[in-house]
């Protein structure tokens, strides 16, 4: 896995070179992997980014050894390869066996997620509206880049691009153990290597209930909101370029994750700019200049991306959707409380106050906002140099943001989604956890600092602390297991799941360049039902077409669609599939031979002058 070994080289290199922790060099250059790919995807040439990469590691090696062959570098190893590495290795290991033997199991993974990063693994460029096999065409790629970063060179593979999920989660993560040092005693070691890797395997846990399963990105863009946040504060009185261009690539993939990355986007440069602001403004031209960089980077990544769904024509029923939802007397009734508004608003105040964000034992978000205020007010009482005046008008901002956004989060409940997901608050606590999150995490360093200061019994402490949050945890972190994760995929049966694999699997065995293939598929239902969600997403590379009379209608309905969606959008192949004989029937479909197709068939579409489809052996 050469890519995951450069990336890996890098971090330990700029490690070595900047005299920094390992657990500070690692989220910058993942981040830095995952918006590398993304330039070269909007160029069209992806597979750019491996050589490029390649390079600038050489780079930084070459320069690492030039200067201790110098004299002039003197390596901290036991910084480099802290503690915070070998936790990461062991929480990596840990996630990669876990994964392995899993299926598919999250029904957005396969309608977008994992179908869109797949597809994206074969091609060299984001798909135009006629090529995308997802639905949600605009939803940008953010959360899956390093994924396919590590997919250059090499097959695409299901469990490497979740656990690329997990590597790039446990990586932000990281810097809360950049405080572990060796202690040279093999106890003391082991347990802050063992305590490490379960931080990293649990933190996401305290927020999220499936974030072991899925590739939906809301975990992912709390950790970057928080992370970047993070930096901020740790470099607030100087700061300091390393973190400063860590926070302002995770801002620019904050941007890229989903549509909603813009708000948080700006809910992140509002911290900062109050963290910041101070230090820049007394730094003078050079100041002012770095904090405009800071806020325009990320804001450039968004727009190159709404630049490039236009040119593309891709759109998404959300993005056609919004200018109807969003009007003035929406604004109105909503503020009235008239309509589903009446009943959306109290459930789902109740929700804020109540509903665990992990869906199992857990604070609910405003008890994770309160939590936060009070640690660090309590840590403001016991150190008060440590968190200035202005860390908590940063909290203060945040929290006032937070407001903001739960209150359109309710809104869109009532106006844009469907009337089943307004009355259930489907996926509510996924969609209010990375701003909270966020905060906790930003609060975590000036806290756990405060905990670690304590004269009385701080052992103590941080073990009560670390027994509440794996009680917290719990629930969640069954999904690790076995039974656990059968229990909580509920939404993709096995069967189907290994059937459609087999069939797609022996499909694709048939195809010469699979990955310029366009095929027709002719089912017994519409697209939208599962076991085609499934063969959309096991034939990739290869673009699919579901036809059956469910979706178009009776042959006297549908007249010439069904030639002229072979001839004149270049389908150049048609699957049968085992159920579709009674489609295949009622539109009396024949070979070139004037044979009827068979179910289970697999034909290639000739067009030297006239339509026929010839069967492959």
């Amino acid at each position: 896995m050469i890519t995951f070994i450069l990336l890996l080289a890098a971090a330990l290199a700029l490690a070595a070179l900047a005299h920094r922790d390992f657990a500070e060099t690692l989220p910058p250059a993942a981040l830095a992997a995952a918006l590398l790919t993304y330039a070269c995807t909007v160029l069209r040439h992806k597979s750019l980014a491996l050589p490029l990469a390649a390079l600038v590691c050489a780079g930084l090696l070459c320069l690492l050894l030039w200067r201790a062959r110098a004299g002039s570098l003197a390596v901290r190893w036991g910084e480099v390869f802290s503690p915070a590495f070998a936790a990461l290795a062991a929480a990596l290991a840990i996630a990669w066996i876990c994964v392995a033997p899993q299926r598919m199991a999250i029904l957005d993974d396969l309608v977008h997620w994992a179908l869109n990063a797949k597809q994206l693994c074969f091609i060299e460029h984001f798909p135009t509206a006629a090529e995308i096999a997802s639905t949600y065409g605009d939803y940008p790629p953010g959360g899956q880049l390093l994924g396919i970063f590590l997919h250059l060179g090499r097959p695409f593979s299901k469990t490497l691009l979740y656990w690329s999920n997990l590597l790039l989660l446990f990586a932000l993560e990281l810097p809360l153990l950049g405080r572990l040092r060796w202690r040279k005693k093999f106890l003391p070691d082991c347990l802050q290597v063992l305590g490490g890797a379960a931080a990293l395997l649990a933190f996401p846990a305290l927020y999220n209930h499936y974030y072991t399963i899925s590739l939906v990105t809301e975990p992912l863009m709390a950790l970057l909101l928080g992370y970047a946040l993070y930096m901020a504060w740790e470099c607030m009185e100087r700061p300091e370029a390393l973190r400063m261009l860590g926070a302002c690539m995770a801002l620019c993939l904050l941007a890229l994750a989903k549509n909603t990355g813009l708000a948080y986007l700006c809910f992140g440069l509002v911290g900062a700019a109050i963290l910041w602001g101070p230090a820049l403004y007394k730094a003078g031209r050079r100041g002012w200049a770095a904090g405009a960089a800071f806020g325009a980077l990320p804001l450039m990544f968004w727009y190159s991306w709404k630049w490039l769904c236009t040119q593309n024509g891709t759109v998404s029923y959300f993005t056609e959707d919004a200018p109807a939802a969003y009007t003035w007397q929406h604004v109105k009734a909503f503020l009235q409380g008239e309509g589903l508004a009446g009943e959306v608003i109290p459930h789902f105040v109740e929700s804020l106050f109540f509903q665990p964000l992990n869906k199992h034992i857990g604070l609910s978000a405003l008890g994770v906002v309160a939590l936060v205020w009070l640690a660090v007010l309590w840590a403001r009482r016991r150190r008060p140099e440590a968190l200035p005046r202005r860390f908590c008008a940063a909290l203060g901002a945040l929290t006032g943001c937070f407001a903001v956004y739960a209150a359109s989060v309710c809104y869109s409940y009532v106006y844009l989604f469907d009337e089943w997901e307004a009355e259930t608050l489907s996926a509510f606590s996924r969609y209010l956890s990375p701003l909270p999150t966020a905060m906790l995490l930003l609060a975590l360093g000036p806290v756990l600092g405060t905990v670690t200061g304590l004269k009385k019994r701080p052992h103590a402490a941080i073990c009560a602390g670390c027994a509440a949050a794996l009680l917290v945890c719990a629930g969640p972190l069954t999904y690790w297991t076995p039974a656990g994760y059968e229990a909580a995929a509920k939404g993709i049966d096995r069967q189907q799941y290994e059937d459609a694999g087999l069939q797609c699997g022996a499909v694709l065995q048939d195809l010469n360049a699979p990955e310029r293939a366009r095929m027709v598929l002719v089912t017994e239902g519409l697209a939208t039902d599962r076991p085609n969600e499934l063969r959309k997403y096991f034939l990739l590379p290869v673009q699919t077409l579901n036809w059956s009379e469910a979706q178009y209608g009776s042959r006297e309905k549908a007249g010439e669609a069904w030639q002229n969606a072979l001839v004149e959008a270049g389908y150049n192949y048609v699957w049968c599939a085992p159920e579709s004989g009674p489609t295949l029937e009622a539109y009396g479909m024949k070979d070139a031979l004037g044979a009827p197709l068979e179910p289970g068939a697999v034909y290639a579409v000739t067009q030297d002058g006239r339509f026929e489809l010839e069967r492959l052996e």
